[in-house]
């Protein structure tokens, strides 16, 4: 079943998760068994599982956030950027991941429009419980999740640009991301913690 949907106010238009690897796009007033404006999925788009997506209406993109499990502890998982009107089975325009992006379960993305950033929240993790530990916990304590920015134009092995990480922040498998670039506050959950979280960063909304 779909379960991701982003509006874009700007086009009038609902980017919804098919619930088959692919995404949909409508009219945001269409109403009833209507075909939609536009279809993104098939073996090019590299599209398998979304688990976030947002539109960029001033760089006119989709930014995908992709979550593929290979089996063990093997992943590809990383974020498809794609133009924004693509339709059918097209190459993304830039696929972010690799090893030295450090995305290990991606969760949720947003985008900084103006200045052209991606900011997504990293597990970072793999659920793995030690059964012989007396409390034992799916998270390993030295390996925590993060919220990694980086530009809509990176694509391939590329290292965030700038990250919110580490004991000082709180965060361990943080799941959403919100973000108020006037001022340049990162607002974000923990799946964890169960807690909210906010963070001034105007080193992460810098003009480009």
């Amino acid at each position: 079943q779909p379960d991701t949907l982003y509006v874009d106010v700007e086009h009038d238009e609902m980017i919804v998760d098919s619930g088959d690897d692919s995404v949909l796009v409508f009219n945001r007033t269409a109403s009833g068994d209507v075909p939609p404006l536009r279809k993104l999925g098939g073996p090019k788009t590299q599209i398998r599982n979304i688990y976030g997506m947002a539109v960029d209406s001033v760089h006119n993109l989709i930014v995908i956030a992709n979550r593929v499990d290979l089996g063990g502890r093997n992943s590809s998982d990383g974020i498809l950027v794609f133009n924004r009107t693509d339709n059918g089975d097209v190459v993304p325009r830039g696929i972010i991941a690799g090893p030295r992006t450090g995305i290990i379960k991606i969760r949720q993305v947003v985008v900084d429009e103006e200045r052209g950033q991606i900011f997504a929240t990293i597990k970072n993790n793999f659920e793995n419980y030690d059964v012989e530990d007396e409390r034992p916990s799916p998270w390993n304590p030295d390996k925590t999740g993060f919220i990694g920015v980086w530009s809509v134009n990176d694509s391939g092995d590329v290292p965030p640009r700038g990250v919110i990480k580490g004991p000082a922040s709180g965060l361990i498998w943080p799941a959403g991301v919100a973000i108020n670039p006037k001022h340049h506050e990162v607002y974000t959950i923990d799946s964890v913690n169960n807690a909210l979280y906010m963070f001034h960063m105007p080193e992460l909304f810098k003009k480009p």
